[in-house]
């Protein structure tokens, strides 16, 4: 079964990016005739999702809401002009969006918790807004279907991972794990000596509800915060595991200059 309902935090300070995002979130950051925002929804609805939470700093809920909502009365505009193409465009949305507000930096769980009136009583995927996952001859969105499908087999957490260059594991959450691909660990950004692998959690998550409840009793209000509620469902007997990436899917993340320069460069040369 897919999962119907996504969780995007994109409620970051985007410190790495300033001056760039001092006025622009860098959700509506510009890639080939779209922003990061889009090409994160495209691929939650290629996989399955029909919903998503957005989960936004105050001061960006109003202008990223403008984005992802339908404009009725510019389409009406373009196509008095003739631009029916344009008209379609900006009012066709991939899934059904909303935007919250996270009322303070407080972390990536604070965020997810944001969105709890939502979810509801479902499982969820959680994706990284500054995250991006580039498909070079894979199936388009397989990643969420593949995250689906371990939550559908009874994972509590199925956490997408990619191996890294071991000397650059200091930079990542590290997961540890068996044989069968069952997360036994998770550390973030663990020193070289004392990383338990090389791979690191790529900005996807698959979500049972029951990480909810982990992350309600979660007091540590940074990006940690996830990764401690994680720990949680582990530590209580419950199945976490990983869904490595395949050879074609990549991660950029966008929330750094080079990262967004590498998306941009690799959303123009698919669109040339």
């Amino acid at each position: 079964m897919p999962l119907s309902h996504a969780v995007v935090p994109v409620a970051g300070l985007a410190t790495r990016l300033l001056p760039l995002t001092k006025a622009l979130p860098k959700a509506l950051l510009p890639l080939a005739g779209r922003l990061v925002i889009d090409a994160v929804l495209a691929e939650l609805a290629a996989g399955g999702c029909t919903r998503a939470t957005i989960v936004a700093a105050p001061r960006d809920v109003e202008l990223i809401a403008r984005h992802v909502d339908p404009a009725p009365d510019l389409a009406d505009v373009l196509r008095a002009r003739g631009r029916d193409a344009l008209a379609d465009a900006v009012l066709t949305t991939p899934l059904h969006a909303t935007v919250v507000a996270q009322p303070r930096p407080a972390g990536l769980a604070d965020a997810v918790l944001c969105a709890r009136e939502q979810i509801g009583d479902e499982p969820f995927v959680l994706a990284l807004g500054d995250a991006l996952l580039l498909e070079e001859d894979a199936e388009p969105a397989a990643l969420v279907a593949r995250l689906a499908a371990a939550i559908d087999d009874g994972a509590a957490c199925a956490i997408a991972v990619e191996e890294v260059p071991r000397e650059r594991v200091s930079s990542y959450g590290i997961v540890a794990l068996d044989d069968g691909g069952v997360v036994r660990g998770i550390v973030e950004k663990p020193a070289v000596a004392d990383a338990p692998s090389a791979f690191a959690v790529a900005g996807r998550y698959g979500c049972a509800p029951s990480l909810l409840e982990a992350l309600d009793g979660v007091p540590l209000p940074d990006d940690a915060s996830v990764t401690a509620g994680i720990a949680a469902l582990i530590g209580g007997g419950r199945r976490v595991v990983a869904t490595p990436l395949r050879p074609g899917e990549r991660r950029v993340d966008v929330g750094t200059l080079a990262g967004w320069q590498a998306a941009l460069a690799e959303d123009l040369r698919r669109h040339a």
